[in-house]
C-alpha cells in the first residue's frame, strides 16, 4: 500500500498546485488483468462520478486506469459521456478540452500508452509462466539418488 500512498500524495500535490479540489480518492491494487466490471473500486468510482459533479479523474500513469486498450477506452468513453476528463500525470495528458470536447491528440497518446501497457502486462505474465515452468524443471532435474558406493 506504500506505493499507492505515494501515488495518492503525488496526485494530491498536483491538484493543490493546479488549484483543483480533491473530492474523493479511490485506491485499487492488483487489478491489472481483471475485467472492469470485476474491479470493485473502479465500479465505486464510476458510481460516484454518476452521482456527483466531477470535472476530472487524476491518475499518475495510464496503466493505473487499465492495462488493456479496450478496457481503458471503455472507461474513458464513459468518462466522456459524463463530461469527466481523465488527467494522466506522467504525460500531462487530458482527454477533454476546456469545452468538454474530446482532445484527439491526447486520445492518440493514451492509445499508444495503453498498447505499451498491454504489451508489458503480456510479457510480464509470460515471464511468470516461464519462471514457474523453469522452476519446476529445475526441481525435477535436481531430485536424484546418490550413486551407490563401492565397498
Amino acid at each position: 500500500m506504500q506505493d499507492c500512498d505515494r501515488q495518492v500524495n503525488q496526485l494530491k500535490d498536483l491538484a493543490f498546485r493546479k488549484g483543483w479540489k480533491v473530492d474523493a480518492v479511490f485506491r485499487e491494487k492488483g487489478s491489472g488483468t481483471k475485467r472492469n466490471s470485476n474491479r470493485k473500486e473502479l465500479v465505486r468510482m464510476i458510481e460516484y462520478l454518476q452521482t456527483h459533479h466531477i470535472d476530472k479523474v487524476l491518475v499518475t500513469e495510464s496503466n493505473k486506469l487499465a492495462r488493456n486498450p479496450q478496457q481503458s477506452f471503455e472507461i474513458i468513453g464513459l468518462f466522456n459521456k459524463l463530461g469527466v476528463s481523465l488527467y494522466v500525470q506522467n504525460g500531462d495528458i487530458e482527454t477533454l478540452k476546456g469545452d468538454c470536447k474530446v482532445n484527439p491528440v491526447s486520445m492518440l497518446l493514451i492509445n499508444i500508452m495503453t498498447e505499451v501497457d498491454r504489451l508489458e502486462t503480456k510479457v510480464f505474465v509470460e515471464r511468470i509462466k516461464e519462471g514457474r515452468k523453469s522452476s519446476q524443471l529445475r526441481m525435477s532435474t535436481c531430485i536424484v539418488n546418490p550413486p551407490a558406493q563401492n565397498q
